[in-house]
């Protein structure tokens, strides 16, 4: 269960980074990977040792940390977005109008 855990926490470093970098092809064969090696661990049977259950714990976390960190990340890119989209559209409304003004 640990390493696989790791190897998601190091999917999910991987995902930051391609989605930061606009690489969404690169950044959905990694999420299908990440995908399956979670549930791996979901299937796994938990470590009967504390230290062990203690990495994992951390481990966990700072996974959680990274997804949210990105969720905000992709939240504020979708904001800018349609923000600069809704400009578009007052760019074109404004020159559209004034086109008109001129017939």
């Amino acid at each position: 269960m640990l390493e696989s855990l790791k190897e998601a926490l190091q999917l999910t470093r991987e995902l930051d980074r391609a989605i930061k970098d606009n690489n969404l092809a690169l950044a959905e064969h990694i999420q299908q990977k990440r995908t399956a090696v979670l549930r791996i661990a979901e299937t796994s049977d938990l470590p009967d040792s504390v230290e062990k259950q203690k990495e994992i714990q951390a481990v966990t976390l700072e996974m959680q940390a990274l997804e949210k960190a990105l969720s905000k990340w992709l939240s504020e890119q979708k904001d800018n977005i349609h923000a600069e989209h809704q400009t578009q559209k007052k760019r074109q409304k404004m020159v559209k109008a004034y086109k008109d003004i001129g017939r």
